[in-house]
């Protein structure tokens, strides 16, 4: 998803910040066509953050955080707007929090097929131990989602932007903010270096 081009997509409600790029590939990301070599192995990966959370729990605790009517709404319709494109995960991981747990409730009708894990190292899991988690999921898994929380995600989408040649403005875009319901995707070839497919925002 990216390139300079900025588009928000009527009844979605999400910012789609994406290449103009030959879409041949089904059921996961379409990336850098030139990063995939015939035989080669594909690995494809979405960070998701949580939708937007109540302030305070009932109990006082992070943990038990939830959505709140705005968090619901946007996580189904970011999902709506990546099953649209074609970007399905085969597997997702989530993060065992309320908030987390939840965002999953609201994107699973999305992406029907797909199998889910909760992964209790996922909360508020640093950026290492999200990209572990993805990369040892993604060698059994294809295309995999994390739907987790920032500081890691954020720090992970910035890395990855980086190391996969995004453009400058998308990765100050992701530096200035990567706001619950957001949603990056990439293409990890064999050798496991990432090429940005896209990155998405809830409508401001």
């Amino acid at each position: 998803m990216f390139g300079a081009e900025r588009a928000t997509m009527p009844g979605h409600g999400v910012e789609d910040h994406r290449v103009q790029i030959p879409r041949t590939l089904k059921g996961g990301t379409v990336a850098d066509q030139q990063s995939i070599a015939r035989g080669q192995r594909r690995r494809d990966g979405h960070d998701k953050r949580h939708g937007k959370a109540e302030r305070d729990s009932a109990s006082g605790d992070d943990f038990d955080r939830r959505l709140d009517g705005r968090g619901t709404t946007e996580s189904a319709a970011m999902a709506e707007r990546l099953a649209d494109l074609g970007l399905i995960p085969d597997l997702v991981l989530v993060s065992p929090s309320a908030r987390t747990r939840e965002t999953w409730t609201a994107a699973a009708p999305a992406f029907p097929r797909a199998a889910f894990r909760v992964e209790r190292s996922l909360y508020h899991a640093e950026e290492s131990t999200v990209r572990e988690l993805a990369e040892a999921a993604g060698e059994i898994s294809g295309t995999v989602m994390i739907v987790g929380h920032n500081p890691g995600l954020q720090d992970l989408t910035i890395r990855l932007l980086a190391e996969g040649s995004a453009p400058s403005t998308l990765i100050a875009r992701a530096h200035g903010a990567f706001p619950p319901s957001a949603a990056a995707v990439f293409l990890f070839d064999a050798a496991g270096r990432p090429s940005y497919d896209g990155l998405f925002f809830p409508k401001d």
